[in-house]
């Protein structure tokens, strides 16, 4: 989650300075935000592989039965989970896509979060700290682009990333 959370952090801070020093350029943003998305998958893919070769060598019998016989329904959770989260990007303007990501994103936790809990009787409740930090920010957000709140939309984006970072 930190990674994810300074990786964003970089994307904002880098999309804002750009768009303030040149005239607001999408193949920049887009281009960027793939390359960035890209790295963070990437990164967070090696820290699951790592901390999952490390938990699954301390299983008991019990405990590996269970991670074999589920972790194909978890891994396809998850999946479906991530592609109906992630759908709403695909139709919307640009300005709002970085509030509809921390929904989307806000969704992929609790796919996580109640698909490990009903499979495996985990329940990681920083997912599920994570993805209600992510929502109320996605309702701040959205409220301010249509001038409910008085807060700048770049104001509140960094606000959001350092409160997940803590």
């Amino acid at each position: 989650m930190v990674t994810f959370a300074i990786a964003l952090a970089a994307g904002f801070i880098f999309t804002s300075v750009m768009n303030a020093a040149l005239a607001p350029n999408y193949i920049l943003d887009v281009s960027f935000w793939a390359v960035l998305i890209i790295i963070t998958t990437f990164i967070l893919v090696i820290n699951f592989v790592n901390a999952h070769l490390s938990i699954v060598k301390y299983m008991n019998d019990t405990e590996h039965r269970a991670h074999t016989k589920y972790t194909g329904a978890w891994l396809a959770a998850i999946v479906i989970g991530a592609l109906v989260f992630l759908m709403p990007i695909l139709f919307l303007n640009s300005y709002i896509e970085p509030f509809v990501f921390l929904f989307s994103f806000g969704g992929i936790l609790w796919v996580v979060y109640f698909s490990s809990a009903f499979l495996f009787k985990n329940y990681y409740h920083e997912l599920a700290f994570g993805a209600i930090i992510l929502w109320v920010f996605f309702v701040f957000g959205v409220a301010e682009v249509n001038n409910f709140l008085f807060i700048s939309p770049t104001g509140i984006l960094p606000l959001a990333v350092s409160i997940i970072v803590l």
